[in-house]
């Protein structure tokens, strides 16, 4: 190890909440590290299946200091905003308990921090993945390209990011206003509001695994699209309106008006094979099968504008209250997206 390596020490953070079905490879995967961590802080948010009592038993095996906090009923912001001032090192990396994590990624994600002082915040990648079949379906259908990511408007996710402590500092740390789910997107903007300095880590990559049934799928959409809808970041009503309404209207209205139900049925089934068919033409979402249009385009869209809506009712009714630094730093970082050609590439499904 090079002096500037051994001087070069990192905290990693990692909230989690009943993984014993995966706390074995958990545990291996971040002792085995190429460059392992200098101390790692776990945030335990009341595992019930005894997780918790297997970290703190395994802590005392462990090549580095662990410490295991209990943080029952806490979301994930305030977990890590509990745990990050406990932290030893000026480092500050983060992934999450339900990731898979390749061996070498903390190397990865810590050198472009570690090449440039003058860097306030290292953003990892993720990819889709599955373990089974329904799984690998759902990650199959996911669109997403790391080379897109800009660091000028980047918004990594907290399960695989690194950052200096004195630019969470500055930056106010995770927001802990939100209701459920968008901590680690206004966190990212908050950060490029700060003016702190980005660089996307390409190779620090992450596996994310999809909910494997429908409906634990549209409640985190739902509650992705009430982030947005609290944070007021994306417009999702609009033209992302239409594509699921369209067609249903368009039937509806032939029905109504005393057509056959036959040509209804045309209507309904025509403009969505029609609407998938431009979008692969013209590479914008380029869909592998029908089905992932479907559940991309029409339901879990739908599920979006929902949560989207609720989240701006939340608001205006006073249920949920937003600091007005951070409607700031969303018109400022709104306003840095809008001249850059790169959307929020790392975010692809925003989380």
């Amino acid at each position: 190890m090079t002096k500037s390596a051994a001087t070069f020490r990192c905290t990693l953070v990692t909230p989690l909440r009943n993984e014993m079905d995966n706390i074995d490879r958990l545990w291996a995967t971040i002792q085995g590290q190429t460059r392992t961590p200098d101390e790692w802080i776990i945030a335990d948010n009341g595992s019930s299946d005894g997780t918790c009592e297997w970290l703190v038993q395994h802590s005392e095996t462990s090549r580095f200091p662990v410490t295991v906090l209990s943080l029952p009923g806490k979301t994930i912001a305030q977990m890590l905003n509990m745990a990050i001032p406990r932290a030893r090192h000026e480092i500050i990396a983060c992934c999450h308990g339900g990731t898979r994590i390749p061996s070498d990624w903390l190397e990865h994600l810590l050198d472009p921090l570690q090449a440039d002082s003058g860097t306030d915040v290292s953003g990892g990648v993720w990819e889709p993945y599955g373990e089974t079949p329904s799984e690998c379906w759902v990650a199959r259908s996911i669109y997403h390209d790391c080379e897109l990511a800009d660091a000028r408007t980047y918004c990594p996710a907290s399960r695989s990011i690194a950052f200096k402590r004195s630019a969470w500092e500055k930056s106010g740390g995770f927001p802990e206003w939100l209701p459920k789910f968008g901590e680690d997107t206004l966190y990212a903007i908050r950060l490029h509001a700060a003016e702190c300095k980005f660089q996307v880590a390409p190779k620090a990559i992450v596996g994310w695994r999809p909910k494997p049934l429908l409906w634990p799928l549209l409640r985190q959409f739902y509650f992705y699209g009430q982030a947005n809808g609290c944070i007021r970041l994306h417009p999702e009503i609009g033209l992302g309106l239409l594509r699921p309404a369209v067609p249903l209207f368009g039937a509806a209205g032939l029905l109504l008006g005393g057509q056959h139900w036959l040509l209804s049925l045309v209507v309904l089934v025509a403009i969505p094979v029609a609407d998938h068919w431009q979008l692969r033409v013209r590479r914008k979402r380029p869909y592998k099968e029908f089905g992932h249009y479907l559940l991309w385009e029409w339901v879990l869209r739908l599920a979006r504008i929902i949560g989207w809506l609720n989240g701006r009712w939340l608001i205006s009714r006073g249920h949920v209250h937003r600091p007005p630094s951070d409607e700031a730093a969303v018109k400022f970082y709104a306003a840095k997206l809008n001249g850059s050609e790169c959307q929020l590439a790392g975010k692809g499904i925003s989380k």
